[in-house]
């Protein structure tokens, strides 16, 4: 008999077992093994002021764990309301399981009708097809933009940038703020762009590509027009900080707001994905997500 349990941060011994198998994190050379395994324990945390208390759902079948689903909680503030999302990450069932998977993606109906903002960022071609089917999720874009590393600086000094560390969190609006005491202690890459026209807070991390090549994702972008502005100096200083050959940035970020010169777009087949009855998709963004971890 398999049962569905909600997951919590003390399960975390029980369950990294079948993530690891599930993904195969043996086969991988070993520092990024050791960095998927730290990503993953980051899931067993309570993230971003949920009012939920456990961590997903795992698959119980006499005792032993033998699937897990993650669900990231958070709220934030956006056009001065509060909403409650709910990411989904890390899906692993034992093989001889599978025909259980659907089980641990049933509470969304549930979700659904407590108002959640539902999202998928980065799902297998199989987890597309379910969500997108099943669920109704639709997708976010399926486009981005590749900006590549240049060698040279071309904004000039109308462009300034705070990094990390350095950003002054005195000059950053109510949104801004909040989001950037909420993340400032991950890994990810912060930025504070100001320009005459106005300012921007932007994230960035760092992903390897199948073909081993990293590149910058673009988590955040408050002010698309400023950031805009921006990128001439961005291309230049985000891919050197981060060792990138390109950033990416998801085509809903920027808005419409102008073309990027020296840049391409390319297809995401299984793009992100997302349910919402009250939130316009060009709101939704990447940041409270698995890929800060």
């Amino acid at each position: 008999m398999v049962i569905i349990k909600e997951a919590y941060p003390g399960d975390i011994d029980r369950i990294l077992p079948v993530l690891s198998e599930e993904f195969h994190l043996n086969s991988l050379p070993s520092k990024r093994r050791e960095a998927q395994l730290i990503s993953f324990r980051r899931l067993f945390e309570n993230h971003w002021h949920s009012d939920k208390k456990h961590i997903g759902f795992y698959l119980e079948s006499k005792g032993r764990v033998v699937g897990f689903l993650a669900y990231i909680f958070s709220q934030r503030i956006i056009l001065g309301k509060n909403y409650r999302f709910c990411n989904f990450s890390a899906w692993g069932v034992n093989r001889k399981y599978r025909s259980h998977s659907l089980v641990l993606i049933n509470p969304i109906n549930d979700l659904k009708k407590e108002g959640y903002i539902l999202t998928n960022f980065s799902p297998s071609p199989a987890a597309y097809k379910v969500f997108s089917k099943l669920y109704d999720f639709k997708t976010l874009d399926n486009k981005q933009i590749v900006v590549p590393y240049l060698p040279l600086n071309f904004a000039g000094k109308s462009i300034h940038i705070n990094y990390n560390e350095d950003i002054k969190t005195a000059e950053l609006n109510e949104r801004e703020l909040a989001d950037f005491e909420d993340i400032k202690n991950y890994k990810a890459l912060k930025i504070q762009i100001k320009h005459s026209t106005g300012t921007c807070l932007a994230v960035f991390s760092r992903h390897i590509e199948k073909k081993k090549i990293a590149l910058a994702d673009t988590l955040y972008i408050s002010n698309p027009g400023v950031f805009i502005k921006a990128v001439p100096k961005i291309r230049h200083t985000v891919n050197s900080k981060l060792k990138t050959a390109a950033v990416l940035i998801d085509s809903r970020l920027i808005r419409n707001e102008g073309k990027i010169l020296f840049s391409f777009k390319r297809n995401n087949e299984y793009g992100r994905l997302f349910w919402s009855e009250s939130l316009p998709e060009e709101f939704v963004d990447n940041l409270y997500s698995e890929f800060l971890f």
